[in-house]
């Protein structure tokens, strides 16, 4: 593969320079609107107590996430060795069952909307996510069963503990 890389390094250092700026274009938006827009349209009460209760905590973790995100997508590709596209490549084709994989979503979707009273929902959380990773071509017990776990129970934990969100408990109403 380097070999490749050694014989068209122009295509490489195009495809660099391109996505170093969309890095750095991501970054300055997400400033750009961490300084002005959020400050401009969104109002925080005063009678907020805890932080992550306002209504401009979300809008700036996510601007911030997109920001980091922003950066080390630009440095990535101005660091980073960069491998140029192959016209052959299989990982651009569609899978051949994808019209089924995008009802299965879809269904799995409305699974989580009207099941989420009567389940909960970190029991039917755990269930999307465990189906999703799974629909998705992870096959490995370890990571399929911790991550469907594990994220749903770190996202409820700090929902309903540190923001005090109340979440629909369903079934595990006596345990949680």
């Amino acid at each position: 593969m380097s070999d490749d890389i050694e014989q068209r390094p122009e295509a490489v250092a195009k495809k660099s320079i391109k996505d170093a700026m969309l890095g750095g274009g991501i970054f300055v938006a997400s400033v750009l609107f961490a300084w002005v827009v959020i400050p401009a349209g969104v109002v925080s009460p005063a009678s907020v107590e805890r932080l992550p209760l306002s209504p401009v905590f979300l809008p700036y973790v996510l601007t911030t996430l997109i920001g980091i995100f922003g950066l080390i997508y630009g440095m990535q590709a101005s660091i980073g060795l960069g491998v140029p596209k192959e016209e052959n490549d299989e990982s651009t084709h569609l899978r051949r069952r994808w019209p089924l994989h995008i009802l299965l979503v879809a269904a799995c979707f409305f699974a989580y909307c009207f099941l989420t009273l009567y389940l909960g929902m970190l029991l039917i959380s755990i269930m999307v996510t465990g189906f999703l990773i799974w629909l998705g071509g992870e096959r490995r017990p370890l990571i399929l069963v911790s991550v469907s776990i594990g994220l749903p129970l770190v996202l409820y934990l700090f929902f309903t503990l540190f923001a005090q969100v109340p979440l629909p408990k369903g079934l595990l109403e006596g345990w949680i």
